[in-house]
């Protein structure tokens, strides 16, 4: 949807950390947690600009996108839409990766 709040995603400095899997209700497509919580992976590489990097999986970059927010993003940040970027060594408590799998109908 569009509106946020505290009831659909982990954001905003509370808790003051990750939320398990699952605890907060799936959105119409099925599935958990997409924003908020931890800022996630994409495997494109990030650009100012688009200019079509970011439709594109790499193999080494110096800069990869972000999305989503994490615990501790404003409630502004929290949407797919928004986008950071990180050096792919980089680790700490508010960046992480979604499994997925892709499933034929």
């Amino acid at each position: 949807g569009n509106e946020i709040d505290k009831s659909k995603a982990n954001y905003g400095g509370y808790p003051g950390k990750t939320s398990p899997v699952g605890n907060y209700k799936d959105n119409k497509f099925g599935l958990y947690d997409t924003s908020g919580n931890v800022w996630e992976w994409t495997c494109s590489e990030f650009e100012n600009k688009y200019k079509g990097k970011e439709k594109q999986c790499v193999i080494t970059g110096s800069r990869l996108s972000l999305r989503g927010g994490s615990w501790i993003s404003s409630a502004r940040s929290v949407r797919s839409a928004v986008r950071g970027r990180s050096k792919p060594t980089n680790r700490n408590n508010i960046v992480g990766f979604r499994v997925s799998r892709l499933v034929t109908l």
